[in-house]
């Protein structure tokens, strides 16, 4: 067993996760992690594992999401529906149909109210509860203004999603309600 489960993670090394030092393995039908040299780091507890990120990285457990760090411990507990890589030191994640953030210590910095979140932006993220807003990385509204319109655009190749024009100095033109 030993022996498949070292070419395992020498296989998954080889692949795609040479960049780290701990590389997801599977013992039966749960997944853990292990050292480059085949040493498990982590118990194969999981259903599914993904490789490390800035120190973290995203499990699931009994059907729901959370992030661990390198010695296995839970920075956000297995709770959530989806959680996003993070954008600015914000995960976007679910639960119960609702989006908030998490930062990387797996603090909830909004209550899970919105009905559809974007990733942060030069600190600013657009949420949407019945109308569009936008937030600045404490969860707090950045504007007073709420916004009935919201569009993803591409410019030169890459992929913005503001309101038509991406952020530049914390500015950005976009057309309210009341203009």
């Amino acid at each position: 067993m030993k022996n498949l489960l070292l070419v395992t993670c020498l296989f998954l090394t080889l692949n795609t996760h040479a960049q780290t030092d701990l590389i997801p393995y599977r013992e039966r039908d749960k997944w853990g992690y292990c050292d480059k040299v085949g040493t498990v780091i982590i118990k194969p507890i999981y259903q599914e594992t993904w490789p490390f990120e800035k120190g973290l990285a995203m499990v699931k457990i009994n059907g729901k999401f959370g992030l661990i760090d390198k010695k296995g411990a839970e920075v956000a507990p297995a709770k959530y529906d989806e959680i996003s890589t993070f954008s600015e030191n914000r995960a976007k994640v679910m639960i119960a149909d609702r989006f908030t953030y998490i930062d990387r210590k797996g603090k909830e910095i909004a209550e899970a109210a919105f009905k559809t979140a974007e990733d942060f932006q030069e600190g600013l993220a657009f949420v949407r509860k019945d109308k569009w807003m936008v937030i600045d990385s404490t969860g707090k509204l950045a504007f007073e203004k709420w916004f009935t319109a919201y569009s993803k655009y591409t410019e030169g190749g890459e992929s913005y999603g503001w309101l038509r024009y991406k952020f530049s100095e914390g500015l950005a033109k976009i057309l309210t309600d009341s203009a």
